[in-house]
């Protein structure tokens, strides 16, 4: 898809180009040093940009503010303003049964077969997923009981090359990585599944 892309020697400067080209709402985030709650925009006005890409005018006023880029941490902010995507996370780490939710479905409405989308690996050791919501339809902003989450409209996320709390940064995981493949639309059995956990 983007196949120049070399994440090999990429910095941050690298990786928001990339996430520009993807359309994806990116916005500087604060670093687990700089706050308890550290897993949030670093930008005090981010919930007035939810709804359309910010113009490089506003995006580049937001680097500035934060200094060199390289040296704090990106997320994106999800939902209309990044083309619809949305965010399937996957805290299999803390939580075995969000593994067992998502094999279940999968089974369930795909034959088995794992839906193939942009992937991240947390620093935690969570995985994340890339979809792109359906017109008519919006994805839900929820955290669940069994270690699933979904960042729908308004939701954020932080994002590769970032550092966790843990030391360890999040990285794509290979073969799913956003240059290498699109961001899929998700089927209509995963909205209705992930409607479904919003209800309970």
């Amino acid at each position: 898809m983007l196949p120049d892309f070399d994440d090999e020697f990429a910095g941050n400067s690298e990786y928001i180009t990339l996430y520009r080209q993807l359309k994806l709402q990116v916005v500087p985030a604060l670093l687990p040093s700089q706050a308890k709650n550290w897993k949030r925009p670093a930008l005090n006005t981010w919930k007035q940009h939810t709804h359309e890409l910010a113009d490089e005018e506003t995006f580049n006023e937001w680097i500035r503010s934060r200094g060199n880029p390289e040296n704090g941490n990106l997320g994106i902010i999800t939902g209309l303003c990044s083309g619809g995507v949305f965010i399937v996370d996957l805290d299999t780490y803390k939580d075995a049964n969000a593994q067992v939710w998502w094999d279940g479905i999968c089974a369930d409405h795909n034959c088995g077969i794992m839906l193939e989308a942009p992937t991240q690996r947390t620093g935690g050791g969570g995985l994340q997923m890339l979809f792109r919501a359906p017109r008519g339809w919006t994805p839900p902003t929820i955290k669940t009981s069994i270690g699933v989450d979904i960042r729908g409209q308004s939701g954020f996320a932080v994002i590769a090359p970032s550092m966790h709390e843990s030391g360890k940064r999040y990285e794509w995981v290979d073969g799913l990585e956003p240059w290498n493949i699109e961001i899929p639309d998700a089927p209509q059995w995963l909205c209705d599944e992930l409607d479904a956990l919003a209800q309970k």
